[in-house]
């Protein structure tokens, strides 16, 4: 009996008294009520988003462009020097309707060392030395001077001796205007009719990666079917056949690739701007060689394949059309496709 008692006075002893069983439960309750709000402050997001981005014009562009980051951070980008480019200048060229383009003229690696280069005049000169001249389209987010393409910039005139004539579209770093698929377009024409008038016979390519290959591709389509100054070449680096397959494949969308054919519809086919690159590449005539690595998370590997497909296609009615090649980029990511060890010679096939 004793023990009996003993063990009740023991299971009585480790209760715990009847106003913290009180206070147990209060917290159970709010941590419960914490837990449903934050689920529904989630589905609330998940369900605004699309609607947000449907019927918001300024959330499309600001998605599509990402203008507004301005990568490097507190630098000056009026001055190339301070990102190691050799013999580099800036100038501004104009549009009528007032918007302005800012454009780095980079000489290739022979005239690194030169004194002689202190007027505009000497650098446009040097256009005649018969070096190949590379228009390079940069995609969205940052500037011009934003370090993967600095990089890429050294690589081309540095390593591979080219001419380098690069930009920041309207509404990019210090260019004027708001950006806009149109505005895109017309810029890439101006920079590229002011090549024209500077160096008239040389052999223009031009270079688009991502966003950018968007807008070579459309450069590439106006110049073929318009006359006899059609580019010497055309590379896509990390490209996408139309805004709608690269928004779905973007990282920005995994959570809504369990609902994609409904989020397609119902938000990316909103877009008014759809740079249908796919399409503009079947009226391309000059040679067109394609750029992309397997580990890029932004564009994947199977739009470029798929752009690589749609080229080919396009040639069997007339195989007299310029070639087209697939350069596969290995374990090059989105902004590292110039890394690769297969771009170097590649380039020496079609850039001459």
């Amino acid at each position: 009996m004793r023990n009996r008692g003993s063990r009740s006075q023991t299971i009585q002893e480790t209760r715990p008294p009847p106003e913290d069983r009180t206070e147990a439960k209060k917290l159970r309750r709010t941590r419960f009520g914490c837990c449903l709000w934050l689920l529904v402050a989630v589905i609330a997001i998940y369900v605004a988003i699309p609607f947000l981005v449907r019927y918001s014009s300024r959330i499309q562009s600001a998605l599509i462009y990402v203008n507004f980051i301005k990568i490097p951070l507190f630098r000056n980008i009026s001055n190339p020097a301070e990102f190691g480019l050799q013999k580099t200048r800036q100038f501004v060229l104009f549009h009528d309707d007032g918007c302005e383009v800012t454009v780095w003229q980079i000489l290739p690696n022979t005239y690194w060392s030169s004194d002689n280069l202190s007027s505009t005049e000497d650098y446009i000169k040097t256009f005649s030395d018969g070096a190949p001249i590379v228009l390079y389209l940069h995609g969205n987010t940052g500037t011009r001077a934003t370090p993967h393409r600095v990089e890429t910039y050294k690589y081309l005139a540095g390593e591979k001796g080219y001419h380098v004539i690069t930009f920041d579209y309207r509404g990019y770093g210090d260019s004027l205007c708001y950006p806009s698929e149109t505005g895109m377009m017309e810029d890439a024409r101006l920079v590229w009719k002011w090549i024209q008038q500077h160096a008239p016979g040389s052999k223009l390519y031009t270079w688009g990666h991502s966003l950018g290959s968007a807008a070579a591709t459309y450069l590439a389509k106006e110049l073929c079917q318009s006359g006899p100054h059609q580019p010497s070449g055309l590379v896509l680096d990390a490209p996408f056949t139309n805004i709608i397959d690269a928004a779905a494949n973007h990282p920005f969308a995994i959570p809504f690739r369990p609902i994609m054919p409904l989020f397609k519809y119902f938000v990316l086919e909103s877009f008014p701007e759809r740079f249908e690159s796919s399409e503009r590449l079947k009226h391309i005539s000059c040679p067109i060689m394609i750029l992309h690595g397997h580990k890029d998370t932004i564009i994947p590997f199977h739009l470029g394949q798929k752009m690589y497909s749609i080229a080919l296609e396009s040639r069997k009615a007339n195989p007299k059309l310029g070639n087209v090649s697939f350069i596969d980029c290995g374990e090059s990511a989105h902004k590292t496709n110039y890394q690769s060890p297969h771009i170097g010679p590649a380039l020496d096939t079609l850039i001459k």
